[in-house]
């Protein structure tokens, strides 16, 4: 049987078109996660006979769009222009462990000299990445610090973006009072809300005293589309005691402004947020807000540099983190 009649049947068995079945395995993007695993599944007896080499294999999400959308074009212009072959590799979700751990295997029989990745760097993640690197490869993680040796981040400071957040607080919003959202187990959010904090405390600390404090556990996440309809209730309750209100969300939650919505608040609140949407054409800007944004496409250029100067002249960085600085996005 051949891939083109394979993929007919994996199609025509799974109710999904051809063309679907195709995107998943050339590792595009536009498919959920459930159902590019589910494709995997049954694509499993399919042999693939070109595999070839890359230099570089880039890992990134699809998911959510405006966030790594530009971060995959700054790799892709920059590695275009070096002439390095690359392979460029979507899935769905950052926590979508089994499909990160077959790219790295493609990675190997690839024989890619750099990895570019964007994941949660789970105990079965960090093995295979520990495994890879004994090859002398590089390994440069877009998305969050893991101390492996020969791996490096390049991305934002998030203590620093919390504490600017925190200073314009300080600056334009300390007579209302102030809502945090905390989110146990998130190292990048916690670093952000100790950068608030610190900032706050050092300009009026009475504000942050007075906080109230919403933790937001991993489950509220588990379906991004009724996410509104979770945060909506909880931002009415802590609300009520309170006139005017400022909330920060250490998380990039697109979501967020419609839960405000949706809780009625729109007249009361003004929202600080990490990494949000900011298209002022989007219905979701009836929400005032404050957004420090990563400047994702100026990052996708400094990983390609480095993976260029690896395959060129095998340098490492010489700096285990690259921080690239956030943009302030005002919408009000």
């Amino acid at each position: 049987m051949n891939n083109n009649s394979s993929i007919a049947d994996i199609a025509k068995k799974l109710n999904v078109s051809a063309a679907m079945v195709s995107r998943v395995l050339r590792h595009c993007g536009g498919v959920d996660s459930q159902m590019r695993q589910r494709i995997f599944a049954e694509a499993e007896h399919l042999v693939r006979a070109d595999w070839g080499e890359c230099a570089v294999y880039t890992i990134l999400p699809d998911v959510p769009r405006y966030f790594w959308q530009p971060l995959r074009e700054g790799l892709s212009d920059e590695l275009q222009a070096s002439e390095i072959p690359f392979k460029s590799n979507i899935y769905t979700r950052v926590r979508d462990e089994s499909i990160v751990l077959r790219y790295l295997d493609e990675a190997e029989r690839l024989n890619a000299w750099v990895i570019i990745l964007a994941a949660d760097v789970t105990p079965a993640i960090h093995q295979r990445l520990e495994s890879i690197i004994k090859k002398n490869r590089l390994i440069i993680l877009v998305s969050e610090y893991h101390g492996l040796i020969n791996s490096f981040y390049v991305g934002s400071d998030s203590y620093q973006d919390g504490y600017t957040l925190g200073s314009y607080y300080a600056s334009h919003f300390a007579d209302r009072s102030l809502l945090m959202f905390t989110c146990p187990g998130h190292s990048i959010s916690e670093q952000r809300l100790e950068g608030f904090s610190d900032a706050v405390r050092r300009s009026c600390p009475e504000m942050l005293n007075g906080a109230v404090r919403i933790k937001l556990e991993k489950q509220i996440f588990s379906d991004l589309k009724l996410l509104p309809s979770k945060l909506a209730p909880l931002l009415m309750e802590a609300a009520k005691p309170y006139e005017q209100l400022c909330i920060y969300s250490p998380l990039g939650i697109p979501q967020f402004p419609l839960a405000i919505v949706k809780a009625k608040l729109t007249n009361r609140v003004v929202c600080l947020c990490q990494d949000s949407y900011t298209n002022p054409d989007d219905t979701r800007s009836a929400v005032p807000m404050i957004s420090c944004n990563q400047d994702n496409y100026a990052q996708g250029k400094i990983a390609a540099k480095l993976a260029v100067d690896f395959c060129r002249i095998g340098q490492y960085p010489d700096r285990k983190t690259i921080y690239v600085p956030s943009r302030l996005h005002e919408l009000f």
